[in-house]
């Protein structure tokens, strides 16, 4: 970072083209960004021809973005924001209503307790109190268990966050858990409470008959919709992933190594070359200004007979030497690579884009465009000497669209323009030795250098795609935590269910009715409502999952696979979990059920 003063002349008067600067301005006390609007359209109107830009219809304008609320307005954090909201809100109400699952069969089971204790005269406010207590305990324990497994998976949640968990809390943050934790107390004290002030004191001296059925599969249901959700995300968030990661980038990169050598003398530079060409597991070895996963900067494209009018912005990957195109195994479709001073290579983006201007219908080799910062006069033209098909400039996260162009430079020119940034070394396998041996050969003629890093080209394309590993580490996570909750309530309301029908059980199997008969009855009762609420779900996951590629420049189709397979599985998981659940009272000897009721 530098200040406005610190730059050069041609810089500072370099209204329109090429570069474009992040600036930061500091405001004076109580000044509102937005009252700066119209001086800084005057400032724009006195050095810049506003009028002809818009008549060949461009329009520049400045704003100022509070720093503060920067990355907050950005759309792919607000998408991603989104994303992961839903995700802990999913976790969050899984739990919740697992709890007051649980807590609506325990209104059955302790409904003689409760009408013994309005005998003795507890009133509602007592009843409340006891379960807000009953509540606060078990908050607690889970509180500091949470703790526990913070505490032992802090590497983890390091990994899946991006930073460590101290710096986490800071006031925002400490009071939305406090908000979170008081909501879930009052839902999981309250709604239970309120059922036990509405159990009769008549259910002392009989039977409280009342099943609380509907409660207990509304509350399952909603929790296995939510798995219907996080399933088919898991899913997506996969297939992303694994897409991103082994997509054609346009260029070959398995076997390359490179080095950030900024600053480097050119001479250094031609020797740490020449050396590493005679080591037999190096293939080729070739320096640039930068490689395609660098931010590259722009300039515009203008042609010899009308040099003032600027056609199009391009992402300017700049210079490299003379073996570049070879050991990246960038496709030529036209042309050859640039090997002369005045040479330059362009995409094919760049001549589609070109004949929107002018007539190339004959080809672009040979034709002669001026390049902003490149031709310091109208008579310093360039000869498109190649076209080459589009590469992935940056990444499939969300990286540059525009044409891009590459020149040759010489590491022997003595020109300061010509910088050489990048080392890009080709062997023939990727493995520490071979690292290790790029490195020696970088401190060998670099000396002054300390801790000089040689990279895998593949181990830094995993690195641009971090945030969509982790996103599907959360999903998995999230799943898996989901899922087993919401199996734990399964469990429970079958084994509920089983106690609650075991009278109708044995009369049916007195009957004739065999162990499968009662298995499917179970069965069907939950698997009713279960494929209502898995296709609830996976048409929310639909929604979330398109909102949530709109963060990547190249996505996957949303094959309705994905959603199918997801809604599938938590269908066979429950089905699996209620016939293990049922087969025990299925095979009980219904003499000895009606024994003991």
């Amino acid at each position: 970072m530098t200040t406005i003063a610190a730059l050069g002349e041609w810089s500072n008067n370099n209204w329109l083209g090429n570069d474009r600067y992040r600036g930061y301005v500091k405001l004076a006390p109580n000044v509102d960004p937005n009252d700066l609007k119209d001086a800084i359209r005057k400032m724009q109107e006195a050095h810049q021809p506003l009028e002809e830009l818009e008549r060949d219809g461009s329009k520049i304008w400045y704003t100022l973005t509070p720093f503060a609320t920067f990355h907050r307005h950005n759309q792919s954090v607000k998408n991603a924001m989104m994303i992961l909201s839903v995700v802990a809100i999913l976790l969050l109400l899984v739990s919740v209503l697992n709890y007051l699952l649980m807590a609506v069969s325990d209104v059955v089971r302790r409904s003689k307790e409760m009408g013994v204790r309005k005998c003795y005269g507890a009133g509602s406010g007592s009843i409340y109190w006891m379960l807000i207590k009953e509540t606060a305990l078990n908050l607690l324990a889970s509180l500091a268990v949470a703790a526990l497994v913070i505490w032992a998976f802090n590497g983890v949640i390091e990994s899946l966050l991006g930073l460590p968990v101290q710096q986490l809390m800071v006031p925002q943050t400490i009071w939305t858990l406090v908000a979170i934790i008081v909501f879930i107390f009052l839902v999981s004290a309250i709604i239970p409470a309120m059922m036990f002030v509405r159990i009769p004191v008549s259910t002392a001296f009989s039977g409280y008959k009342e099943s609380k059925r509907r409660w207990k599969l509304s509350l399952l249901m909603v929790q296995i919709g939510i798995n219907a959700i996080l399933l088919p995300m898991v899913i997506v968030a996969d297939r992303q992933y694994n897409t991103a990661l082994n997509a054609d980038m346009g260029y070959e990169y398995k076997q390359l190594l490179y080095s950030h050598l900024k600053g480097a003398d050119k001479a250094s530079l031609a020797l740490i070359v020449e050396k590493l060409r005679q080591i037999p597991d190096v293939e080729a070895a070739e320096l640039t200004y930068c490689i395609p996963l660098n931010t590259s900067s722009g300039n515009n494209i203008m042609l010899p007979d009308n040099p003032s009018k600027y056609l199009m912005a391009v992402c300017d990957q700049y210079g490299a030497t003379e073996g570049f195109f070879d050991i990246m195994g960038f496709r030529l479709t036209e042309g050859r690579a640039p090997s002369k001073p005045k040479d330059v290579a362009v995409s094919r983006s760049f001549v589609e884009e070109m004949n929107l201007y002018a007539d190339w219908s004959d080809g672009a080799v040979g034709k002669d465009i001026l390049i902003s910062e490149h031709s310091d006069d109208d008579d310093d033209v360039y000869t498109i000497c190649g076209v080459y098909e589009d590469y992935i400039l940056g990444s499939m996260m969300g990286g540059d669209h525009r044409a891009s162009i590459r020149f040759c430079w010489d590491v022997n020119n003595d020109d300061p323009y010509q910088v050489f940034k990048t080392l890009v070394v080709k062997v023939r396998d990727v493995n520490p030795e071979a690292i290790a041996k790029v490195k020696s050969v970088i401190e060998e003629f670099l000396p002054d250098r300390k801790n000089v890093e040689v990279q895998s080209y593949t181990e830094a394309v995993k690195q641009e795609y971090g945030y969509l590993s982790q996103m599907r580490r959360t999903f998995t996570i999230g799943a898996l935590f989901a899922l087993a909750i919401a199996l734990m309530g399964l469990i429970g309301f079958v084994r509920d269910e089983s106690n609650r029908r075991s009278k109708e059980v044995a009369i049916r199997k007195v009957n004739g009715a065999v162990s499968g008969e009662i298995i499917r009855m179970f069965l069907m009762d939950v698997l009713k409502l279960a494929v209502i609420a898995a296709l609830i779900g996976v048409a929310i996951a639909y929604f979330l999952a398109d909102k949530w590629l709109e963060l990547f420049a190249m996505r996957i189709g949303l094959s309705p696979l994905y959603f199918i397979i997801g809604a599938v599985t938590v269908l066979l998981i429950v089905t699996a979990v209620v016939v293990m659940s049922s087969n025990r009272i299925a095979r009980l000897n219904p003499v000895m059920m009606l024994k003991n009721d």
